[in-house]
């Protein structure tokens, strides 16, 4: 299972979804999010036309105390998933703060992975979503903050054709999908790792370091 953490300014929407592989071939991968924002911009968010008060009195998104994102909360959740559900990888935009990189480093070594969020990493993940929920092999249990940052994504392209989610030219917020953007970019970074470390000549498998 892996997560990806989405580190947003500290007046913006956290986000980091959790995926998860399926047991069962005929099963979806699931995806759980988490966010955060600012307590103190519940209300003028809210004013604004998007539900962020009932989202937040419905647990679907925290308010951390003060006017910024506080990420002691951030990192209290991650912490705890990590050892309720035993997560894998935490894949990280290599911009992530120190401070989370540190901590969970300190007490899960090896668990981080950076990727870059240029196209070249992120242009297959973001179609392969596309062919996911058009073949309705991923799921979120109909979580409405995701629900609604999906409607607001936006894709820039480039002169070559790849394509990536586009927060400067998306209509609001899509933190959500662009953390499960990477964190499906993640799952195959981490599955080629692993083809690399277990490449099999014969009857002896090589482990290659």
């Amino acid at each position: 299972m892996l997560c990806w953490l989405d580190l947003s300014s500290t007046q913006d929407v956290t986000a980091y979804v959790l995926l998860f592989e399926p047991v069962d071939d005929d099963e979806p991968w699931l995806v759980v999010p988490k966010f955060y924002i600012p307590e103190e911009t519940v209300y003028e968010r809210s004013k604004a036309g998007v539900p962020y008060d009932e989202w937040v009195e419905a647990g679907l998104i925290t308010a951390t105390p003060g006017p910024v994102v506080d990420y002691d909360y951030v990192i209290a959740q991650l912490l705890l998933d990590m050892e309720i559900y035993q997560i894998e990888n935490i894949i990280y935009d290599r911009y992530a703060i120190q401070k989370i990189r540190n901590l969970v480093e300190d007490k899960y070594p090896g668990k981080m992975v950076a990727l870059g969020q240029g196209f070249y990493s992120i242009d297959w993940p973001t179609k392969h979503l596309t062919t996911m929920i058009l073949g309705k092999t991923i799921a979120h249990n109909n979580h409405p903050v995701l629900a609604w940052m999906a409607s607001n994504v936006v894709v820039e392209m480039n002169a070559a054709g790849s394509i990536k989610p586009s927060k400067r030219k998306s209509s609001e917020k899509i933190d959500g999908i662009a953390a499960l953007v990477n964190a499906i970019a993640g799952s195959q970074l981490i599955m080629e790792e692993d083809d690399k470390c277990n490449d099999t000549y014969g009857e002896h498998e090589v482990a290659v370091m």
